[in-house]
């Protein structure tokens, strides 16, 4: 039976060695690259400050907005334009979060049941700004491209 809740630990030669040598345990390799994770560490220090975690609301309800009117308004710039590449750059962007958005849902669940069955009810939250925090690197950095060639 698959277990979807497993997580597999990877670790450098060093690592490896100095285990198989008994110097080192899995749970200090574990120890060790909790630290890798920064997104999450990022995530925490969002949410402990509430002026910050306002800010972030707000930061991201605007930008869903403007992404929101700026999608409308894409589909004319395109044909108008009339680039091949830029309309089949276009159709794969929207592709990519069209699927994006479901796998990115999907796995925040995944991951959001299998911290709550360990309990570490505690760090929904932050996985879920994670994905959240994805998910929008989809809409902005495009934007963001387009805002640079737009002032250039």
């Amino acid at each position: 039976m698959l277990n979807c809740f497993s997580k597999n630990y990877s670790m450098s030669f060093p690592e490896f060695f100095k285990m198989k040598n008994g110097e080192m345990t899995l749970s200090e390799i574990k120890r060790n690259h909790r630290d890798d994770y920064n997104i999450e560490k990022f995530a925490n220090y969002i949410l402990k400050n509430n002026r910050l975690t306002k800010v972030v609301v707000v930061a991201l309800a605007v930008t869903i907005m403007i992404l929101n009117w700026n999608m409308s308004h894409l589909a004319i710039a395109t044909v108008a334009n009339g680039k091949g590449i830029d309309i089949l750059g276009n159709k794969l962007l929207g592709l990519f979060k069209l699927y994006g958005k479901w796998i990115l849902l999907v796995v925040c669940s995944l991951e959001s049941i299998k911290s709550g069955v360990n309990g570490d009810s505690k760090k929904i939250l932050s996985i879920v700004v994670k994905y959240l925090l994805i998910y929008l690197s989809l809409f902005l950095v495009p934007e963001l491209f387009d805002m640079i060639t737009a002032s250039f």
